[in-house]
């Protein structure tokens, strides 16, 4: 089965009629680190996320849905604690910067858009396919590393990418035959940052370039639903965030709809400093820290929405 194309909202979704459902949305190397460190102190206070029936995982989250659906979060937690304090081997295994202006001219393009609108998509893409950036393959081959293999974790976890010829939302799930560290690729493909990268017969790009960061609907219908975003409130600038600072209405209107569908929703929103810059390794212990600490503020609540 090829990796599919799901309008939005999903109907049926993908997690009508499960227990618990988790939407990862994106935020770079940031934010992998917040939700992981999240997850792993969770999971101290007696709260294990990896029972979840059905992951959405958009860019950031892609990954973080991989370690946790795999039950390698702590594994996950070590490395990135060891990344964190040597920030320089990451920027090492995951290059990006090629230095063509043409991948300046991408992240302009997508921090200056002001609609989620698909021919605004499409004009994203276009700067994203004409970006020089370093080889999707070489990017592939780190997060494979990162990782710990390329086999699909688990039946539950699914990856959105965003198709740049046509704007449509790309799900990617055990059954496509895609290796995950190309599918987390894909996800992740910031314009002018990385990728894009093919998907079957699509050539897709970072999955927050969308109406949504987190591509929750996927799970309406779940009993439980858990929304990890980024930011519950629109960033003043650049380049992530980007359906926030179009609508800074959106992540909520997500969990009304997800509501709707007779889901119970916890929002769990990260709201970085503004300034942080998400793709900077040497922000990752920061990360740690405030998503442990998070965590461990939000324990007895969290137990109490997701523990039987």
């Amino acid at each position: 089965m090829n990796a599919r194309v799901i309008p939005a909202p999903a109907t049926p979704s993908l997690a009508a009629g499960e227990e618990r459902a988790i939407a990862f949305g994106g935020g770079g190397e940031w934010f992998t680190c917040w939700t992981l460190a999240y997850a792993a102190t969770a999971k101290a206070h007696g709260v294990d996320l990896s029972n979840v029936d059905v992951t959405v995982g958009t860019s950031a989250g892609s990954i973080m849905g991989s370690y946790l659906t795999s039950g390698r979060v702590d594994s996950a937690y070590t490395q990135f604690k060891e990344l964190a304090a040597h920030p320089e081997a990451l920027e090492k295994m995951v290059v990006t910067d090629t230095g063509a202006e043409s991948q300046v001219r991408a992240t302009k393009v997508l921090s200056t858009a002001t609609s989620t609108g698909t021919e605004s998509i499409k004009e994203i893409a276009r700067a994203a396919m004409a970006s020089k950036n370093a080889s999707a393959e070489t990017y592939a081959a780190s997060l494979e590393k990162l990782l710990f293999g390329n086999t699909w974790p688990s039946q539950a976890h699914h990856v959105t990418a965003i198709d740049c010829y046509t704007g449509e939302r790309v799900i990617i799930a055990h059954d496509s035959g895609i290796p995950i560290a190309t599918a987390c690729a894909a996800s992740s493909s910031v314009p002018g940052v990385n990728g894009p990268v093919w998907i079957d017969d699509h050539y897709c790009m970072d999955g927050g370039i969308s109406t949504s960061s987190t591509h929750s609907d996927l799970v309406a219908g779940a009993k439980r639903v858990i929304v990890f975003s980024l930011m519950s409130q629109a960033p003043k600038s650049g380049a992530f965030g980007f359906a926030m600072r179009i609508d800074p209405d959106s992540i909520h209107a997500e969990v009304r709809y997800l509501e709707s569908q007779g889901s119970k929703v916890m929002l769990i929103c990260a709201n970085p400093a503004d300034g942080t810059n998400f793709m900077d390794p040497a922000q990752m212990a920061h990360a740690l820290e405030l998503g442990a600490a998070r965590a461990t503020e939000d324990a007895a609540a969290l137990a109490a929405f997701w523990n039987d």
